[in-house]
């Protein structure tokens, strides 16, 4: 809980991002989901859980709304990330290298020696 004083400056990320990084430290043991719970009327709580990706599950918990971040996705999505990352360097690669087989590039002293160096770079 974030003291009503300091809402609204911005402290609401980080501290989760501190929180998923301690949670990740596995504390109390390994974990896949993180739940919490607020209360009904507080609307601003629900907004900041929600954007953080934190999801309703439909439950009440000692008359509160109970939302559950799932640690799993966030990993699947960090995974594909990196491969739809990489795989942009190989097609950047693979066209780099029928640009450095067109004749027109070739006979383009300028242009081969650019598209050779960027070839160079992503090897």
């Amino acid at each position: 809980m974030i003291d009503k004083h300091f809402q609204d400056q911005g402290y609401f990320k980080p501290i989760m991002d501190k929180v998923l990084d301690y949670v990740r430290t596995a504390p109390a043991g390994l974990s896949n989901k993180l739940w919490l719970s607020y209360e009904p009327e507080n609307e601003h709580a629900r907004s900041c859980y929600l954007s953080y990706g934190f999801k309703e599950t439909g439950e009440i918990f000692e008359n509160e709304v109970v939302a559950i971040y799932d640690l799993t996705i966030e990993n699947k999505e960090k995974r594909m990330n990196i491969y739809d990352q990489l795989q942009a360097v190989e097609d950047r690669y693979e066209e780099l290298g029928e640009l450095l087989s067109d004749p027109d590039v070739v006979s383009d002293t300028k242009r081969f020696h650019g598209a050779f160096k960027r070839r160079s770079f992503h090897s």
